[in-house]
């Protein structure tokens, strides 16, 4: 059952306990040279405070403007999050009754209400500013109104609701009060091409970024992944699809770089001659794609750079901040291809592999980790989250998970603002109206909640 979750810690009042703490030894870590990541860091914002003078105008190219910003304060934050506006949260021991299992997505409403897409996309939510869950949109089911699986949402001018149902390939409009409104069917003519060429037997429909302030989605068209040992990215085509009672999906209006992609790794298994796993590449980059009010915002981490192109497709401007990719050691390299080999020991445990059959998929992998080319450097940054203002959000690369997010925030014209701390245990929801809607899973006891947080300048 959904309760309100005032007892428990804020993760504002945890945050300032693990500040304070990093502050006093900072200087004993570094001294010290404990965690070669720390030290990298610090390097990193050195050499890039150097670099701040070459990157501090923006200046005109062929298509667009270049804005160029110093490197982002990270260690004296400009912004900070108020105590949550709010919260609710369930045990997620007992999947029936948890209403605020598996949460894909949020947003709050004018009125202080979250509107929650959970249940792995099967259930809609809305929670009041006290905790209490008041109302269910839609239902599961093919009909009007009904979903298959929910992936994202976004609230329209008076509190309406769109959402995209990746299963059904359906763009939904609600009002506040749950009531359909619309319902739209995704067409598309024709079939992708795949990275190698043939014809892809799917639709080609592929992830969503939901939605305009129209209600209309960016979607991905063609296939997701690579041939097997590929050693380029794909390129996936962006289409928009509106919410008029039927839509076609037209020309694309962007075409950019798909993830890296992934290693195969071979090896014989039981009655396989051929078996076949697969492994993001150490040091892999993502492709980040995001709305930012009425603009498209397309990234690939190789530097610390974004571009901002128009709905329809024309590159408007290219952000850069002055910080450059921490470089790959050679015991990053070597840990990281130990944390490759060390793959095979807990997915032969979990395939209940006799002990000949996890030799030899160690060895497959062992084989595989000595032929990788990894990247000279570590990503550039982790995420980038568009806010419905036009701002834009990212995230810098730690390579410690358990250290505390940093996010710098970007003007809609690219201007650095400041920065933001969140602890580590915490997911991003999104962005929005001077708010962060975030997620945390309590893995000791098993309480998971999803909040609101104000965005207030530090004094």
């Amino acid at each position: 059952m959904i309760r309100a979750s005032a007892g428990l810690p804020d993760p504002t009042s945890v945050l300032a306990r693990e500040t304070g703490t990093r502050q006093t030894i900072a200087i004993i870590a570094i001294i010290a040279c404990i965690g070669c990541a720390g030290l990298i860091a610090t390097l990193h914002g050195i050499v890039g405070t150097a670099q701040a003078a070459h990157f501090a105008s923006t200046t005109s190219i062929a298509q667009g403007v270049v804005v160029n910003n110093p490197v982002p304060d990270w260690s004296s934050p400009s912004f900070r999050l108020s105590p949550a506006v709010v919260r609710a949260g369930g045990r997620q021991d007992n999947a029936t009754q948890n209403e605020l299992w598996s949460v894909a997505d949020a947003a709050l409403t004018a009125t202080g209400h979250l509107v929650v897409i959970m249940r792995g996309g099967t259930e809609v939510r809305v929670i009041d500013p006290r905790g209490t869950s008041v109302r269910t949109i839609g239902r599961p089911g093919q009909g009007p109104g009904e979903f298959g699986r929910l992936e994202q949402l976004r609230l329209l001018s008076g509190d309406s609701i769109v959402m995209y149902d990746r299963e059904r390939r359906r763009l939904m409009v609600f009002s506040p009060q749950g009531e359909i409104i619309r319902s739209t069917q995704l067409e598309v003519e024709g079939k992708p091409r795949r990275p190698d060429g043939l014809e892809s037997p799917s639709s080609g429909i592929g992830a969503a970024r939901c939605c305009f302030s129209d209600g209309a989605a960016l979607l991905r068209w063609g296939a997701a992944w690579t041939p097997r040992d590929a050693t380029v990215r794909p390129r996936l085509d962006w289409r928009i699809a509106t919410t008029e009672s039927r839509t076609t999906l037209g020309t694309p209006v962007l075409s950019a770089e798909g993830d890296d992609p992934v290693i195969r790794v071979r090896f014989s298994w039981r009655t396989f001659s051929a078996w076949d796993v697969f492994s993001p590449l150490p040091f892999s980059r993502s492709a980040e794609m995001t709305i930012a009010g009425g603009d498209i915002v397309s990234g690939m981490p190789d530097k610390f750079e974004y571009r901002v192109f128009s709905r329809g497709g024309t590159l408007q401007r290219t952000v850069r901040a002055a910080m450059p990719s921490a470089p790959v050691s050679p015991a990053d390299a070597r840990a990281a291809r130990a944390r490759f080999i060390g793959q095979a020991a807990p997915m032969c445990s979990a395939m209940k592999c006799t002990s000949a059959e996890t030799a030899r998929l160690t060895k497959a992998y062992g084989d595989v980790a000595e032929r990788l080319t990894l990247p000279k450097t570590w990503p550039a940054y982790a995420e980038l989250r568009g806010d419905d203002d036009g701002s834009v959000w990212v995230r810098r690369y730690t390579v410690n998970p358990a250290d505390p997010q940093s996010w710098a925030r970007f003007s809609q014209s690219g201007a650095l603002q400041g920065t933001l701390l969140l602890p580590a245990n915490l997911t991003v929801l999104r962005f929005s109206r001077g708010h962060v809607l975030v997620k945390q899973f309590e893995p000791v006891d098993g309480f998971s909640f999803v909040a609101a947080h104000r965005i207030e300048p530090v004094k």
